[in-house]
């Protein structure tokens, strides 16, 4: 029988959770704050994620920071920093380049949670007032151009330290590290992180529900990934993203598909784990999610521009109505009448018919479509482009109501091979759902990390200037027990091939 090795600091998934603001847990790091300094934090954006980060900082952290948040919705910077004492809030626009500098000199550290494209102009400013940064998103090519720039003024920019990227890339580094301190190798590294409705809230079309705007979602399935499997490496097609779903079985409780995202073969260098014959990382949905977004795709209502390609112009110039929109725009069709409901509806089957489909797949997308309202008499607001007016409907459909849970699902599966040439599987994975009367399991997961690397942005134990990820040891350990100290934790299994 093959052994199965238990990572002794990872023995329970996130599924039950403590919060990290309970009384028992603040009189404890209240007990060990015991060198407090007046460190003052900037926190630029007021959007889902900032509450848990104001959360831990303004009420829990031992080091009792001051924080403000800028942001150019004042109101809701305000409602969110009178719930704390040492919190504050003020009007803050990030294209403001002179009003950014002096709010960032004023402070020891700036936590940038704005839309990544952003990031750059904040970066500039913390460079020319050598003020460290943290934030959760990407590295863009941005950034990185201002690496040497960073280092120079002497300063950190952190980034990557939310959920995916952050802490995936804390889980990881531990698995992988400790192969290679006990002399194996990685030679497979397959990642899939998703955040979804919990079970009992999936039951809507697309079996997915937004908590901020959809078209993040929508960008992501036009553009490429790039991945390694066994050996062989791929790149997809442009556009065609949703297309390359697979089945996902490492949660057999939960029926799922993934799909690859971003470019995976820089986690060769960035993860150390050179020569590895799979590299792959990925998103995790519902199954039947892929083929809801091909017909999307294909009946033209991601297009970022009015009219569709050869039509010679805006074949929708004349709708009014959902119903209308997809007969009219999206399928290009002309009608005598206006259209109904039925007649969209049936438009739309003729058209995924032609698309070879089966009856089943065609039959599923309808009802999707139907559920989505987009056969419906509700209106669209022709200034916008398709792929905003199909958000705008989403976020219509597919929210949370009160008392619905959301929830994250992490898996990464690794194959390490040891010197006597055995081989072991090993699995590392994280299921948080949302608290009803709290936070989203996503804006926590992406949240907390990000103010628990703030507060070691502030102690000075983050080694190395310029821009950076969370890969060194010295950061993903502590970060890692911090999690823990707070019941977000991994869990880990370790199997000897027989």
């Amino acid at each position: 029988m093959a052994a199965i090795r238990l990572i002794p600091t990872c023995t329970v998934a996130g599924m039950c959770r403590r919060s990290m603001y309970t009384p028992s847990f603040r009189s404890a790091t209240t007990a060990a704050n015991k060198h407090e300094t007046n460190h003052r934090v900037l926190l630029i954006g007021s959007g889902n994620v900032v509450p848990p980060v104001v959360e831990y900082l303004g009420g829990s952290s031992t080091l009792k920071p001051t924080v403000t948040i800028g942001s150019i919705d004042e109101q809701a910077a305000n409602v969110l920093a009178e719930k704390y004492d040492r919190v504050s809030a003020q009007y803050l626009d990030v294209s403001d380049d002179s009003t950014l500098s002096k709010s960032v000199a004023e402070h020891d550290a700036v936590i940038s949670l704005v839309p990544w494209v952003f990031h750059g102009n904040v970066a500039r400013a913390c460079i020319a007032n050598k003020v460290n940064m943290i934030t959760t998103s990407y590295v863009s090519e941005e950034l990185e151009s201002l690496h040497q720039s960073a280092k120079d003024a002497g300063i950190t920019i952190l980034n990557e330290v939310g959920l995916d990227p952050g802490i995936d890339h804390l889980a990881a580094m531990r698995i992988i590290e400790d192969v290679q301190a006990r002399g194996g190798k990685i030679t497979s590294f397959i990642s899939f992180c998703g955040g979804l409705p919990a079970a009992e809230a999936s039951f809507v079309p697309l079996q997915y529900k937004f908590s901020w705007s959809p078209k993040g979602v929508l960008l992501a399935g036009i553009s490429q990934a790039t991945y390694r499997e066994n050996g062989a490496e791929y790149t997809t097609d442009s556009g065609k993203l949703f297309h390359y779903d697979r089945a996902f079985s490492e949660f057999p409780s939960l029926n799922l598909e993934a799909y690859p995202n971003r470019n995976s073969l820089v986690y060769e260098d960035v993860y150390g784990i050179h020569g590895a014959q799979t590299i792959l990382r990925g998103t995790l949905r519902y199954k039947g999610f892929c083929k809801v977004m091909r017909a999307l795709q294909a009946l033209g209502l991601m297009e970022d521009h009015h009219g569709r390609a050869g039509d010679g112009g805006d074949v929708a110039a004349a709708a009014a109505t959902w119903g209308e929109y997809m007969v009219c725009h999206s399928l290009a069709a002309t009608t005598d009448t206006p259209p109904t409901a039925a007649s969209a509806r049936d438009v739309t089957v003729a058209f995924l018919e032609r698309s070879g489909l089966s009856r089943g797949d065609i039959a599923d997308i309808v009802a999707a479509l139907d559920g989505l309202g987009l056969f419906s008499d509700d209106a669209v607001d022709l200034a916008r482009a398709p792929i905003d007016e199909l958000c705008a409907q989403l976020q219509r459909k597919l929210v949370y109501g009160p008392g619905e849970r959301d929830m994250v699902l992490l898996s990464h599966q690794f194959v390490a091979e040891w010197a006597d040439g055995s081989c072991s599987d090993i699995s590392s994975k994280l299921v948080r759902c949302g608290d009803p009367d709290g936070h989203t399991a996503m804006a926590e997961l992406v949240g907390v990390p990000c103010a628990l690397a703030t507060e070691h942005v502030l102690r000075g134990t983050v080694r190395g200037a310029g821009v950076i990820r969370p890969v060194d040891k010295q950061l993903y350990e502590p970060l890692l027990a911090d999690l823990e100290g707070l019941g977000i934790r991994m869990t880990e299994t370790e199997t000897l091939r027989q």
